[in-house]
This record gives C-alpha cells, sequence and structure tokens, in this order.
C-alpha cells in the first residue's frame, strides 16, 4: 500500500482553531455588506443619530431607541438572508423592525433590573464623595460602562436566538447562553472579541472631554464596528442551529 491513509482508519479532518474561524466568520459579516452598502450606511446613520440627539432634540429620542430596539433584530435578519445568498430589501426593514419590537424590549426589560438595581447601590455608596458628570458619579459611569462589557459578553448568541429561533426572551436566553457555554472555548472569541460598542462609550462620556462632533464620529465608528462583530456570530449561531427560514422568527 502506498503513501496515504492507512487500511481501516478515517481519514483525519483538518482542525480550524477557534481564532482562525473567528477571524473568518468577521471577514465575511463585513464582506456581506457589498449586498446592500444602504443598510451599512443606515445602521451607521441611526447609531450616530443616537448621540446626535441627545440633549438636542429630546422628543426624538425615545422613539429612536425604540426603533434601534427592534433594528437589533432586523440587523440579524439582514446577515442571515446574506448567509443564505440572499438580499433584505429596504421596504422590509420599517415592518420587520416593527415586528422584532416588542420582544427586544421586553429582553431588555429584563437585563436593565440587575443593571438598574446595582446603580442604585454604587450611586449611593459613591455619591456623597466624589465629584459628579451630568448626574452620575464617576463610579457609576464605571459600573455602567463594566455591566454593559458583561451583558455584551453574555447576550452574544441571545440575541440571534431571538431573531432567528424564538419570539420568547426568556427562551432566547436559554438558548443563547446554552450556546455559549456548550461551544466553549470556541465561542470565547465571539463573546470577548473587541466588540464593545463604542457608541455607548460616546454616551457615556461627557461632551465636554471629547465635544459634540467627535462624539458622534465615534458613535458612527462604533455603530459600523458592531455591525461587523453582530454579523460575525450568525454563521457560528446557524451552524449549530436547524430550521431557520429567511425571515427568522418573525413568521
Amino acid at each position: 500500500m502506498g503513501e496515504g491513509t492507512p487500511a481501516g482508519k478515517a481519514r483525519a479532518l483538518p482542525v480550524v482553531k477557534p481564532w482562525a474561524l473567528y477571524l473568518y466568520d468577521l471577514r465575511w459579516s463585513v464582506r456581506a455588506w457589498a449586498r446592500a452598502p444602504w443598510f451599512v450606511v443606515l445602521a451607521v446613520v441611526l447609531q450616530g443619530g443616537l448621540v446626535a440627539l441627545a440633549g438636542k432634540v429630546i422628543a426624538l429620542v425615545l422613539p429612536l431607541e425604540l426603533f434601534l430596539a427592534g433594528f437589533v433584530g432586523t440587523e440579524r435578519i439582514f446577515y442571515l438572508r446574506a448567509y443564505r445568498g440572499e438580499r433584505l430589501y429596504w421596504r422590509e426593514v420599517l415592518p420587520m423592525t416593527w415586528r422584532f419590537l416588542g420582544r427586544f424590549v421586553v429582553l431588555g426589560l429584563i437585563v436593565s433590573i440587575p443593571a438598574g438595581v446595582l446603580y442604585v447601590i454604587v450611586d449611593i455608596a459613591t455619591r456623597p464623595a466624589l465629584h459628579h458628570h451630568f448626574g452620575l458619579t464617576i463610579w457609576s459611569r464605571i459600573t455602567l460602562l463594566v455591566f454593559g462589557m458583561v451583558l455584551d459578553v453574555l447576550l452574544t448568541f441571545v440575541v440571534p436566538a431571538l431573531a432567528f429561533s424564538t419570539r420568547s426572551a426568556g427562551e432566547a436566553l436559554r438558548l443563547g447562553v446554552g450556546m455559549l457555554k456548550g461551544a466553549w472555548p470556541a465561542s470565547a472569541w465571539y463573546a470577548f472579541a473587541p466588540g464593545l460598542t463604542v457608541a455607548a462609550v460616546a454616551l457615556a462620556l461627557p461632551r465636554s472631554v471629547i465635544g459634540y462632533w467627535p462624539a458622534v464620529a465615534v458613535a458612527m465608528a462604533g455603530g459600523a464596528l458592531g455591525l461587523a462583530f453582530k454579523g460575525a456570530a450568525v454563521p457560528f449561531y446557524l451552524q449549530r442551529t436547524y430550521g431557520v427560514g429567511l425571515n427568522g422568527a418573525t413568521e
């Protein structure tokens, strides 16, 4: 018998390192933008608009935040379509975002409860001794940012689950956290890669530090980075989940 696989033994498949798989998915995420550049522009403008309106047109901030809550699901459908070789069309954005709104608001309320409790505890403990920025102590800001980072990790696959697999926020938490744990350590790259939303930092920092337009620019850059990181997790999730259609869990 010549060189090659010995008789009776299966040929071993090459093992792909987790970091290499993540980089492959991240490159795929950015390449998917070519399918609908207008959608990328929309996502970036929405993030910049949230910072631009804060402190300027307060009446529009809440409606925009609500729209962005549902838009989180639409972003995943954009990548789902790209993964299936299809496109998301502009006329679908508004109705699809509306269908996602309720479930993502519920998810936001679920995760905001511990954040609110933690914030109150830290604020009460630190307020007497520290100076303030817009009513927030330094330690309160740090607490919110750290909690946001932890939340980003825990929700890595929860958001795709809520967009693709279920309409229940509770079920999505079970599925998403379960995938994060079950696929460890490969899932670590998707959870801990630098996906911290820069827009959140721009919102948290006082404009006296970075200025109005730099804050908007940082938010827009964060929107683009955040979109790329969100997309990278989509192939990872879909390769481990069955029965996901082109419209995810909207039907």
